[in-house]
């Protein structure tokens, strides 16, 4: 299967963010006369490469990027929770409650509609609970953190989640503690 490749038009943007086929050259570590042969479209570079002359470039992304740390969250108000804010991307999620408790901590592929999701559900198994009875997790929750994971991958995102759980488990609504998918 052959790998995709990267649009000439991209690396004649980068190029010239870089000034000069030299400086490209050496902030990548690709050779001038390979770049030339990029930019001139005799060779196709792939995305695979792309991502070793940014990473050498820019360094490692973080693991874990903070979208929002204690969001105010109150259902009475309208879209409670905004897409602007809680993103379609893929990452983690803590619900906490008045007292900044953690109510739930949640995993996800698109945590806008996840977050929506859980905050709907009963806030089964919570230990400290205050009332009696299973309110609605958006009953209890006050406050929403949020982080993108930009290195993890499903496997990654799921353990994580199965740590936070073994660290929060007898404060939280989680039902399930999580068995870690990766072990070595």
């Amino acid at each position: 299967m052959a790998q995709s490749t990267v649009p000439v038009a991209v690396l004649r943007e980068i190029a010239a963010w870089a000034a000069s086929r030299s400086a490209l050259s050496s902030l990548t570590g690709i050779a001038q006369s390979h770049w030339s042969n990029y930019l001139n479209g005799v060779t196709r570079m792939t995305y695979s490469t792309l991502k070793k002359a940014m990473t050498r470039m820019f360094g490692t992304p973080p693991a874990i990027v903070p979208i929002v740390e204690s969001y105010s969250y109150d259902p009475a108000v309208p879209n409670p929770v905004p897409v602007n804010i809680f993103t379609s991307e893929p990452g983690l999620y803590i619900f906490y409650d008045s007292s900044f408790r953690i109510v739930y901590v949640g995993k996800a592929k698109n945590l806008h509609s996840e977050i929506k999701q859980q905050l709907g559900k009963a806030a089964e198994g919570f230990r400290t609970l205050p009332v009696s009875g299973t309110p609605p997790r958006m009953d209890l929750t006050r406050y929403i953190s949020a982080f993108r994971l930009p290195r993890g991958d499903d496997d990654f995102r799921h353990d994580l989640e199965a740590l936070l759980h073994r660290v929060v488990v007898n404060a939280s609504c989680n039902k399930n503690v999580n068995k870690f998918k990766r072990t070595g």
